[in-house]
């Protein structure tokens, strides 16, 4: 549709609480968690090398967009849980249990790989 980046899929969301995102976890069997914000060019660089012509090791995750653009309560309380001190982060969730992170720009044979690991 119109407005939309290439690296969106219909079925995408974009979250900023804990809560949202929580919610999302607990309904999906596999979640991948995209830690971003406006204002960082390495988000950009990985959804560009990683989501615009997604691998299909990637089919059965559900990616949210966890934006903290902003910083308020909400953004320092996703910062706090997880340990980060800001995006990029990739979050891997299967059946409600944090099963990998990754920290900082990652390239697409990396993410390759940890997505074939976990499948």
């Amino acid at each position: 549709t119109a407005g939309q980046p290439a690296t969106s899929n219909a079925t995408d969301k974009t979250v900023t609480t804990l809560a949202e995102l929580d919610a999302i976890v607990a309904a999906n069997p596999k979640v991948l968690v995209d830690v971003t914000a406006e204002w960082c060019i390495e988000c950009r660089i990985m959804d560009k090398n990683l989501f615009h012509n997604r691998p299909a090791q990637m089919q059965d995750w559900q990616l949210v967009r966890l934006d903290i653009t902003e910083t308020t309560a909400a953004s320092k309380a996703i910062l706090a849980r997880y340990k980060l001190f800001g995006p990029p982060a990739l979050l891997y969730y299967q059946d409600d249990q944090l099963v990998n992170q990754q920290v900082g720009e990652i390239g697409r044979a990396e993410f390759e790989q940890t997505l074939t690991a976990l499948n």
